[in-house]
């Protein structure tokens, strides 16, 4: 599977397991899957391909995971493609961007996207999906960039040494939840296109957590590694806010998120 189109590629099928291929060198996908749901694609070596790594158009409720994504156009491309979940995969060293969402929801946890040319991850007109405990590190542009994304909930996530930690084109997304996600040392922790934000920085209920051996509810933001803000109480949690253009996280984090053992969320 290699030096060709495609190295495999799936239309209009239904409990197909594609695991443990080679799909490398093509001129344009790995893995490529068309209208095809209920699917299996894991433990592949997707890299060097010219587009992507993996690319799905119209499919749903596939299950993506343990894949090697390197050194192609894109690592994950979905299009279209919505309950799908990316799991546990490496998109590293891709020319443009490790995980790329267009007009799709899906579950994405647990990835590396890091030396991405591009942004870790991109949502590009993808509502309501779930992004949490991925590494998005140094990549030139974005660790995590939103366009046109909304109500999507972004949570324990690490974005470091970026050029942005979190991109967000504020005047089309928005009622996105942004919590629990650790900013170390990017050129600009934040980064945003419009004055006006309308997202929401911290947990969307308090939480009982633990920090340095006491127990707290409150609701939780982010860790910001250039917030310089006091914490005279020792709850683990800035006294003022970390400034966001016109928005603010009201509750962000003197340390990395890993330092606080979440116990549970308190309905209010």
């Amino acid at each position: 599977m290699k030096n060709a189109s495609v190295g495999v590629e799936v239309a209009f099928s239904s409990n197909v397991t594609i695991r443990g291929n080679n799909c490398s060198n093509n001129h344009d996908a790995g893995i490529h899957f068309l209208y095809s749901n209920d699917n299996a694609i894991s433990g592949n070596n997707c890299s060097n391909n010219g587009c992507d790594g993996i690319f799905l158009y119209d499919s749903s409720n596939n299950s993506i995971s343990g894949n090697n994504c390197l050194d192609n156009g894109a690592g994950i491309d979905l299009y279209y493609s919505s309950d799908n979940s990316i799991a546990g995969n490496n998109c590293t060293n891709n020319e443009q961007t490790g995980i790329h969402l267009h007009g799709s929801r899906n579950s994405i946890s647990k990835n590396n996207c890091s030396n991405n040319y591009g942004d870790g991850i991109h949502l590009d007109g993808s509502d309501t999906a779930c992004i949490s405990n991925n590494n998005c590190s140094t990549n030139y542009r974005a660790g995590i960039r939103l366009h046109r994304s909304n109500d999507n909930s972004i949570s324990s996530n690490t974005c470091s040494n970026n050029r942005d930690g979190i991109l967000v084109f504020f005047n089309d997304s928005y009622s996105n939840g942004i919590y629990l996600n650790n900013f170390i040392n990017n050129s600009n922790n934040i980064a945003t296109q419009s004055s006006m934000t309308t997202n929401i920085w911290s947990s969307p209920s308090k939480i009982e957590y633990t920090y340095s051996g006491k127990t707290f509810t409150n609701y939780l933001g982010n860790y910001w590694s250039d917030y310089d803000g006091s914490d005279a109480d020792g709850d683990g949690l800035g006294d003022s806010p970390y400034i966001i253009d016109s928005d603010e996280d009201d509750y962000p984090l003197v340390m990395p998120f890993t330092n606080y053992f979440v116990r549970t969320e308190v309905t209010t």
